[in-house]
């Protein structure tokens, strides 16, 4: 065994340039691991929050939810413009509660949804704010097909999935359970 150890030791210094070669993937791959992973370990969002999510594509009522001053989930008819023949409102928008704990999201009705004060500010009480995996503006400006969105405050950032993000629309943190 210690012939083996001192050979690889005349290896690598009669191969430094070697060495140095095949040293830099390895350190740009620990480099990338820090700076990508790290950060998610470290962060621990407290409040989770409601959003309305269309299922497809487009959705006809756009403001069917709104959160009113006392902070509680209210229904805003569609435009008349968009009114089509059935019920979109029904048929079409969700209401969603994620929660950052679990880091799950679950369908809600208007009612459970009623039950939550919700503060409509762009940065949560303990800091965080919404931001999506592409760097766009507001929270959860998604490109079409894309399904997650980011939780961050500085340099701490937590990546979150949510179900069925074709359209959605942030409506508020949650304050109270």
């Amino acid at each position: 065994m210690g012939k083996y150890v001192l050979r690889c030791k005349r290896f690598l210094v009669k191969n430094k340039q070697l060495v140095f070669f095949f040293s830099i993937p390895a350190l740009i791959a620990i480099t990338m691991f820090a700076v990508l992973y790290v950060p998610s370990m470290f962060s621990n969002p407290q409040y989770g929050f409601i959003y309305q999510s269309c299922l497809y594509g487009r959705c006809y009522s756009n403001n069917s939810y709104i959160v009113d001053s006392s902070g509680t989930v209210q229904v805003v008819d569609p435009l008349d413009t968009y009114k089509p023949n059935y019920d979109y409102l029904s048929d079409n928008s969700q209401l969603y509660l994620y929660d950052p704990l679990d880091s799950s999201s679950k369908q809600i009705s208007l009612e459970e949804a009623q039950t939550y004060s919700l503060d409509t500010s762009v940065t949560s009480p303990d800091g965080y704010k919404l931001e999506n995996s592409s760097n766009t503006s507001g929270p959860f400006v998604y490109s079409y097909n894309e399904g997650h969105g980011i939780y961050k405050k500085g340099l701490l950032s937590k990546k979150i999935d949510v179900d069925n993000f074709y359209k959605e629309q942030f409506l508020g943190w949650v304050i109270n359970e």
